[in-house]
């Protein structure tokens, strides 16, 4: 066995190498330890230097991967997103997300906000609703639902479908509001597509493209239908509309609007447009006041013209929307009267059956120069020519009857001479 005279050197070495040793691997076990002034063999001493070299090429494999970790980091350091904003990022390869079939959240304060779901297409998008989770259907895509959120607790929602926003085709949306559904909920989810509820409470868009716009516990049923807003409505109809409250829009491009003052209100034909309002129908233009429909009018117009609740159209005639007022001469319109054909006919637009008496438009403006236009004859003016006329046929009739009574006079006159002449 070979030993080592210089016993102070190679302590100092050996303190020095186990230091040196801690400091390049922190692991460094060493098998033999060494006492002042006491002699150490040579395969301890190369032992004790084999477990440092040892820990020292770890300790340098350990470096190379950091070193390599950090070159790596900063080759990547353009592609982190940054608190304060990237530049020079393509929409083409930049992204957030996953690049695996795995979805994407989004979380506040630890509550989910957004929910990105993977499908083979179009992913799902889920906005809130954390207290009462969405319900898709599984297979749909490229759909998107909002809001959602229970009205109570989470335990209110869990289990109960109509608590729930659903979503039953793909491509549908519910924007926001509580409780609503958009698809058909059958077993197929493409044959109402494109279906939307906007907001409100338990709507439900189930046909084709049909839409909700808010309220509560409206269902537009037909294709390309709109519920819109109010309560109760149904749109069943192909691009049917039902509005107000408990209209129903049952026929194909029918339009329904109700005040909800009976139990229900329903179109009756294709391509109705129906309107029930117990307090009345307002039409203006132009005005800035208040809708008002007098007592006993149905429709009420900007005009003055109403329509009364017994079904007489009444033209306004209030002498304080007047002006240019000129007397006419009766006898005159009773002369243009006299010559002016009058025709029993039917309009084109109704059956031959459907007879009507009067003059044409065009006869009437050539006579009196009525109207706006010679293609209509305003109720209005027919009425004042009827009265005009009759004023001046009252005018003949006393003038004639005046003529009359003179020579009544006259002919009582020669009778009384007459029979004075007989008695001589």
């Amino acid at each position: 066995m070979k030993t080592i005279r210089n016993k102070h050197l190679w302590s100092s070495l050996l303190v020095g190498l186990v230091v040196a040793g801690g400091v390049m691997a922190s692991n460094v076990t060493l098998p033999h330890a060494f006492q002042p002034n006491s002699p150490a063999r040579a395969s301890e001493v190369n032992a004790n230097f084999n477990a440092v070299k040892s820990s020292v090429d770890d300790n340098h494999g350990r470096l190379s991967t950091v070193e390599t970790s950090v070159a790596t980091l900063q080759t990547a350091n353009g592609q982190n997103w940054k608190r304060g904003g990237n530049t020079g990022t393509s929409m083409a390869t930049d992204y957030i997300g996953t690049a695996d079939n795995q979805g994407l959240e989004l979380r506040v304060n630890t509550s989910r906000a957004v929910q990105i779901l993977p499908t083979a297409s179009a992913p799902n998008v889920v906005v809130g609703g954390s207290e009462c989770p969405a319900s898709l259907t599984a297979g749909v895509k490229g759909v998107f639902v909002g809001g959602g959120n229970a009205i109570g607790t989470y335990a209110d929602c869990v289990g109960v479908a109509a608590e729930r926003h659903r979503a039953y085709d793909n491509n549908v949306a519910l924007v926001g509001g509580y409780g609503n559904a958009a698809g058909s909920n059958d077993a197929t989810v493409t044959n109402a597509e494109y279906a939307s509820v906007l907001g409100g409470t338990f709507n439900e868009a189930r046909g084709r493209a049909a839409a909700v716009i808010g309220g509560e516990g409206n269902v537009a049923s037909g294709s390309h239908s709109a519920a819109m807003a109010g309560s109760y409505n149904q749109a069943g109809g192909i691009s049917a509309i039902a509005m107000g409250v408990r209209a129903n829009a049952a026929h194909n491009n029918s339009l329904v609007w109700s005040d909800g003052s009976v139990t229900t209100f329903a179109s009756g034909a294709i391509n109705q447009f129906a309107i029930n309002a117990a307090g009345g129908v307002y039409f203006g233009r132009g005005v800035t006041a208040v809708a008002t429909v007098p007592s006993g009018a149905f429709i009420a117009t900007s005009t003055g013209a109403t329509l009364s609740t017994g079904g007489a159209w009444t033209n306004a005639s209030d002498v304080a929307l007047k002006k240019n007022l000129a007397p006419v001469k009766g006898q005159e319109v009773l002369e243009a009267v006299k010559s002016l054909p009058v025709y029993t006919w039917n309009y084109k637009s109704e059956g031959d059956g459907v007879r009507h008496i009067g003059p044409t438009a065009q006869d009437f403006a050539a006579r009196f120069s009525l109207g706006q236009d010679d293609k209509h004859i305003a109720t209005v003016d027919a009425d004042g020519v009827a009265l005009a006329a009759i004023k001046g046929l009252a005018q003949v009739v006393e003038e004639q009857r005046a003529v009359i009574e003179a020579q009544r006079k006259q002919l009582a006159g020669l009778e009384a001479r007459l029979s004075a002449i007989e008695k001589h």
